[in-house]
């Protein structure tokens, strides 16, 4: 038995903003796949992984997916040699990634329908297959590459004791959210929203991004720096960020553990307060 090297001291490891995994969901049109391009990081800057022409007018990097093993064969590529050219990668939709997943396994199994098989085996196929490669992408951020998902959003009936509510979510298929949300540390749901009309929006109509969770969205801030809601521009949201020292993680060592979120916390809490 190989004897390792234990820890004695509190960390608080930190992390760029680049660094963090983001899940950004929202009606079609709304600019998520804009708020990823300006995730630039010095020289570095984001890479799509995208399965739709949505993107055909962003001047990014950018690699067309048509198919799972393509998929597949993209992520070996990026975890293989980890380019200093990127900053994060951006899967863009996620939502069409599972369906080539699902199709994959249907194709291999020479199936129509998962359901085909034995009870449960072929959703779990699926979930085997869209989880190894969402795994070794998340790995990334040893090397400082960020991950971003992007999804579309679809209202859901949550069933009370009593009455009934709606509530918005991710559209991706269940299977997918479940192996996603848990390893993000931002969820924001970009909406629409209504202005006082100006000369520079006579139509009235913003765009912001929500991050806390409401029984009305799903949302999370692990970081605790972001405002309940913004402007859906990341230049703002990086605004926070610096503000509240993200910039600047890099493990240091924190003498007594339980000083870190103490300190931390009335900032964040006045940022909630302004938004």
């Amino acid at each position: 038995m190989a004897i390792i090297q234990l820890p004695t001291k509190p960390v608080l490891e930190g992390a760029r903003f680049s660094q963090l995994k983001w899940l950004l969901y929202g009606p079609p049109g709304i600019g998520k796949s804009t708020f990823f391009s300006k995730m630039v990081d010095g020289e570095r800057r984001p890479i799509y992984l995208n399965t739709d022409p949505g993107l055909r007018f962003l001047n990014v990097m950018k690699l067309p997916i048509l198919s799972w093993r393509q998929f597949t064969d993209a992520v070996d590529t990026l975890v293989a040699k980890p380019s200093p050219l990127y900053s994060i990668v951006v899967l863009d939709t996620i939502d069409i990634l599972f369906r080539m997943a699902r199709k994959f396994v249907c194709d291999r199994e020479g199936i129509n329908h998962v359901s085909e098989l034995e009870w449960g085996k072929g959703s779990d196929m699926v979930r085997d297959q869209f989880d190894l490669q969402i795994a070794k992408l998340a790995l990334l951020d040893q090397h400082g590459i960020g991950l971003g998902f992007i999804s579309h959003s679809k209202d859901v009936e949550v069933r009370g004791r009593a009455v009934k509510t709606s509530k918005i979510v991710p559209s991706m298929q269940g299977g997918a959210y479940t192996a996603v949300a848990p390893l993000c540390d931002v969820i924001g749901y970009a909406g629409f929203t209504s202005e006082k009309p100006s000369k520079e929006n006579p139509d009235g109509i913003g765009r912001a991004v929500y991050f806390n969770p409401d029984e009305t969205y799903d949302a999370k801030d692990r970081t605790g720096m972001l405002p309940a809601k913004c402007k859906l521009d990341f230049d703002v949201v990086r605004g926070y960020l610096e503000e509240g020292g993200i910039e600047e993680g890099g493990g240091e060592e924190v003498e007594e553990a339980a000083e870190a979120p103490k300190a931390a916390a009335p900032a964040a809490r006045k940022k909630k307060r302004k938004a």
